[in-house]
């Protein structure tokens, strides 16, 4: 009887995964330049499906959602926790057992998203088949950044990249560049070029060829934003006077005698008030930024991004965001540049620049789907029937497959356990 009720519920989570495909929808939103495009999965992700896309998953969940999510998994926690109490066990030992179990929820909810924030593991990527188009990320991180991950440094951010699909990042640490002096001086490309230019050089341990270029993340004054500068130059340190904040009036006169002066790129989140609509000038604004807050903001104000992009007429652009923690990718920026992969990196920075500043519509931002914030209180605390959802729906045809193979193994593992248990019990 026990192995026909764990061959009843093998069928119903049979049924949970498969039934779901009627009703897939792309993992991507946003056109690709009129190109069809869609993630790409490697083998090693399908295989350990089970755990690579709901890691994924999770991880495109909004500040919001992520805490939701937990307090969830918290309560739940405590509602086993006072399951001890009732028990018939006597006072100490109620609350022996009562700590322990909050112990180890608060460790395995720890542990899971440790694991997943340090552990390297199978990434997807985007896939586009057009050569004339180019997905680059404007806004990332090394550890060189105050809230960097430690020994996260370039070639670790390269190869991250690498394997999410991009073919070009901007290292924007938070007023350094010290990331790019490094680089430049293992890496000189040649004595002429600039030092933080030398280090977009073609890394031989990877098998995609992934450019980094130079930018940095600093802040406007009294105007409550974060900008990347893109095209960043060791001759624009005098803009920095301070340790955090952007020299405006500095930044201005360049740029009204320099028509290769570092553009001005808008991160998430903002003041909703255009403030910094008075302080600076705009080239661009992340439509999409990676980080739990980003990812919040840019779901809840997507209208007035665009309508603020719209009439800057300045392109929307996708940044990770990325500082070295996890491995997922949100979003993706592409660009229409025909041959960018003959140009060097001084070049390849000048032409992305020069096509975010004159040609917005060659310009595109990809993003992958996820979780839509639900606004109203009692619907986000439904967090994890709409996560397991969501993950069923958009799974590939071979994750399914993956799922049911990982389901039957571990059913079988069950009920062998149980059976064993059951013939112990009854000698």
């Amino acid at each position: 009887m026990r192995w026909f009720r764990v061959s009843r519920l093998r069928v119903i989570g049979a049924a949970l995964i498969l039934l779901p495909a009627a009703l897939r929808r792309p993992d991507i939103e946003g056109p690709v330049l009129g190109v069809s495009a869609d993630l790409n999965l490697p083998l090693s992700y399908l295989a350990l499906s089970p755990f690579t896309r709901l890691y994924d998953e999770v991880t495109l969940l909004d500040s919001v959602q992520l805490a939701f999510l937990i307090g969830t998994f918290l309560i739940l926690g405590l509602i086993w926790m006072a399951r001890r109490f009732f028990c018939r066990a006597c006072p100490w030992r109620r609350t022996i057992f009562g700590v322990g179990d909050a112990s180890v929820v608060a460790l395995v909810i720890a542990g899971w998203l440790v694991i997943g924030a340090i552990v390297p593991r199978p990434m997807a990527s985007l896939a586009i088949t057009d050569p004339a188009l180019l997905t680059v990320d404007f806004h990332s991180h090394t550890s060189d950044s105050h809230d960097g991950r430690w020994g996260w440094d370039a070639e670790a951010n390269r190869a991250w990249h690498a394997q999410a699909g991009f073919d070009a990042a901007y290292v924007s640490d938070h007023q350094t560049m010290r990331a790019w002096q490094e680089l430049a001086d293992r890496n000189a490309l040649a004595p002429t070029t600039p030092p933080v230019l030398r280090a977009g050089f073609l890394d031989l341990n990877t098998t995609r060829r992934v450019t980094l270029l130079p930018a940095i993340e600093t802040v406007i004054p009294n105007a409550g934003a974060h900008v990347n500068l893109l095209g960043v130059r060791g001759s624009h340190s005098s803009w920095f006077g301070h340790r955090r904040d952007l020299d405006v009036a500095a930044y201005s006169a360049t740029r009204a005698t320099d028509t290769q002066a570092p553009l001005v790129l808008l991160t998430l989140p903002y003041d909703p008030s255009e403030k910094v609509l008075r302080h600076s000038p705009i080239d661009a604004i992340e439509g999409v930024d990676a980080s739990p807050k980003g990812l919040r903001f840019a779901r809840t104000h997507a209208e007035r991004i665009r309508v603020l992009a719209d009439s800057l007429g300045v392109p929307r652009v996708a940044s990770s965001n990325h500082h070295g923690w996890g491995s997922t990718a949100a979003a993706w920026t592409v660009l229409r540049l025909p041959g960018w992969s003959a140009l060097g990196p001084q070049a390849l920075d000048s032409a992305i620049r020069a096509t975010l500043r004159t040609r917005p519509s060659d310009v595109s931002l990809v993003q992958r789907r996820a979780v839509p914030p639900a606004g109203a209180v009692i619907t986000e605390a439904a967090i994890v029937p709409g996560l397991l959802w969501h993950t069923l729906v958009q799974l590939q045809p071979l994750e399914r497959l993956s799922w049911c193979a990982w389901m039957l193994l571990l059913g079988s593992f069950w009920a062998r356990r149980r059976a064993t248990k059951a013939a112990l019990a009854s000698r």
